[in-house]
């Protein structure tokens, strides 16, 4: 079966409620990997990102056909740039209309 991408844009209720994670101070790889593929945005050579299976690891789809699995950047001991970004990342009240 051929991959099938993925929305490129993560649901803002997901955006919420990583913001809300953040806030509480939650920390660690899982919140990791879910903020870098709610902030993945496609460029020339990766489309598509989704978490692995065990959600510790973000994989990229690449425009080749191939796929690259990286650990994701450490973005949660960074919470206050982190919430910034994903907060950038929602549409505007003028884009959901």
């Amino acid at each position: 079966m051929a991959y099938q991408p993925r929305p490129v844009t993560t649901p803002k209720s997901a955006v919420g409620d990583i913001i809300a994670r953040l806030e509480r101070g939650e920390r660690g790889n899982h919140l990791d990997v879910l903020i870098e593929v709610a902030l993945f945005q496609p460029d020339e050579v990766t489309f598509d990102a989704v978490p692995n299976s065990a959600k510790t690891k973000v994989i990229y789809a690449r425009r080749d056909g191939s796929f690259r699995t990286h650990w994701a950047p450490d973005w949660s001991l960074r919470p206050e740039k982190a919430i910034a970004l994903l907060k950038d990342s929602l549409p505007t009240k003028d884009q959901d209309q």
